[in-house]
């Protein structure tokens, strides 16, 4: 009835759609046909109209009309309805049970059941009430109403009331019957179960797979009633990053060809939501051709979020130690964001749950009012230790990041257990002069690489680059002395060809109390990128080992 394929039983079979449309009308629901006649004029009446039927009849031209008036002879009814309906008409048949009231009065229970219904399909209908004593009574309605009361009166409490519970009436669901229940069975391959009473839940294992966390667990579950309703929800957890993730898929039919399915996902940090309408079309409901057309819209949050005012954040955790805690400082510049410290991420991420913030003007964060310096960012940054990270936490920053969290270290230093300054400058001399010059333009790939992200727009890239220009003019203007407050243990890293000057970085090596230094041979200002493998293992030994013992020491002699 649901199919697409309702037509008319009546029809003459060169009328149907095709051969499939045929089979079903003529056959399936032309059997189905004679036992809802049965159920209307009941077993005794059907029984003896068959046999006057072919008593009368036999050996001899039939149709529609001789066969009908032997049914309403024999049952007494007026059948016209009936044979309307089912022979020439395709109306569906859907009722379900309404308010069921009960009250106990001068010693017997009343209850009175509401019966809609929902298509324009009409059937006489049974209402079958149990009492607590196990008895069963039935009672019918004709069904003609949009809404109709039966009332059953009896010595014993009541139960439960089940509407249609014969399933008798060809009722399109069975849904608000009263009798419907939930079966939980493994899933297997190839699986068709759709019992009429029974919301059928399967399950099965799911694996996920990452890098990350390699082998990831999980199950999946799959909940339908004869293919609507259709609920699917999954889960997985990854053992390395502690991260559980999960997805959750509802879909349900509009007509017999069109369907719609609204999708909600959390997965390795991204959150996805899907609308979607499918349309199919057919010749027959088994062979080609067959057209299928989905419009729908997708919305996908990529793993970033607003800390506060002036960054914006990705998280990357990886183990679930919450004492491990890092936050990675990307290098400075338009078009520059977090996607620059990628060859650096996995190896940092096997070890620490690791924060990407992204300062104003940079990446996902919008540009803001005023001008940009190296103080308001580091502002920027402990507030961001504070509200999302929640807890002290190693820094490392590069280039630009290298500057500001060394300026967080120097603001907060109870936040900052453990520094790595990478081709950074505690003052603007340490740079050479073309690395900061104002009149450098960015190369194309940059100023792409800026429009890919930046929400305020490609075009808002010169603003950005004027208020970072002035920025690095200005400063930082940190002295040695300055240096002396730093009391975290700290890694000046540099290439050995870098735009921040060698003789810089060692004064800088020095003039921290508590200062390690790391020249990366064969390298410039990109030596994260470019080494990454060797740059990579000296900055995890420094942020997860201890120092160790030196068997001549100058400096750290004392």
């Amino acid at each position: 009835m649901t199919s697409g394929y309702n037509e008319p039983i009546s029809l003459y079979s060169y009328k149907y759609k095709n051969g499939t449309s045929y089979g079903t009308n003529a056959y399936t629901k032309g059997s189905i046909f004679y036992e809802m006649l049965r159920y209307v004029v009941g077993e005794e009446a059907f029984d003896k109209i068959c046999r006057e039927y072919f008593n009368r009849w036999a050996l001899k031209h039939v149709n529609e009309e001789r066969f009908k008036q032997v049914c309403e002879e024999i049952s007494g009814m007026d059948l016209d309805w009936f044979f309307q309906q089912w022979l020439h008409e395709t109306r569906l048949v859907d009722y379900s049970l309404g308010n069921v009231k009960k009250e106990k009065t001068n010693g017997k229970w009343q209850t009175t059941v509401e019966i809609k219904r929902n298509d324009e399909g009409v059937m006489p209908v049974e209402v079958e009430l149990s009492l607590t004593n196990n008895e069963k009574i039935r009672q019918r309605w004709d069904g003609k109403d949009k809404t109709g009361k039966l009332t059953f009166t009896t010595e014993v409490e009541p139960q439960r009331a089940v509407l249609d519970p014969n399933n008798q009436i060809m009722d399109k669901s069975r849904l608000g019957h009263g009798n419907m229940r939930i079966e939980f069975h493994p899933e297997y391959p190839r699986m068709f179960y759709n019992p009429p009473e029974a919301y059928v839940v399967t399950w099965k294992p799911s694996l996920w797979y990452n890098d990350i966390d390699g082998l990831r667990l999980g199950a999946r579950f799959n909940g339908q009633y004869r293919n609507t309703r259709r609920l699917t929800l999954a889960g997985w957890y990854g053992p390395n990053s502690s991260e559980l993730d999960g997805r959750i898929i509802f879909g349900n039919q509009i007509t017999p060809k069109t369907s719609y399915q609204i999708s909600l996902s959390k997965l390795e940090g991204r959150r996805i939501g899907d609308l979607s309408w499918r349309g199919s079309w057919s010749r027959a409901l088994f062979t080609p051709s067959a057209f299928n057309l989905t419009i729908g819209a997708n919305y996908t949050e990529l793993p970033s979020g607003r800390g506060q005012r002036g960054i914006n954040f990705k998280d990357r955790a990886r183990n679930g130690r919450a004492a491990e805690l890092g936050v990675l400082l990307h290098p400075g510049g338009v078009g520059v964001d977090s996607r620059a410290v990628g060859p650096n991420l996995r190896a940092l991420a096997s070890h620490f749950h690791v924060f990407l913030p992204e300062r104003r003007g940079h990446g996902h964060t919008p540009d803001t009012d005023g001008p940009y310096s190296y103080d308001l960012m580091a502002e920027d940054t402990i507030r961001f230790l504070e509200q999302v990270v929640g807890s002290p936490a190693r820094l490392l920053g590069v280039s630009d990041g290298a500057v500001v969290a060394l300026m967080v270290a120097k603001k907060r230093p109870d936040l900052v257990p453990r520094l790595i300054c990478a081709a950074g400058v505690f003052h603007r001399s340490g740079w050479v002069a073309s690395a900061i010059d104002p009149d450098n333009e960015p190369p194309e790939f940059l100023i792409d690489s800026y429009g890919e992200v930046s929400p305020d727009g490609k075009e808002h890239l010169p603003i950005v680059k004027k208020k970072l220009d002035q920025m690095h003019a200005d400063g930082p203007t940190l002295t040695k002395n300055d240096l002396e407050s730093i009391t975290c243990r700290t890694l000046v890293m540099v290439g050995d060809d870098d735009e921040v000057f060698l003789e810089h970085a060692i004064d800088f090596y020095r003039a921290v109390p508590d200062g390690e230094l790391a020249v990366v041979p064969g390298t410039s200002h990109g030596l994260l990128v470019e080494k990454p493998d060797l740059c990579n293992k000296i900055m995890v030994d420094f942020l997860t080992l201890d120092p160790v013992p030196t068997f001549a020491p100058i400096r750290r002699a004392g």
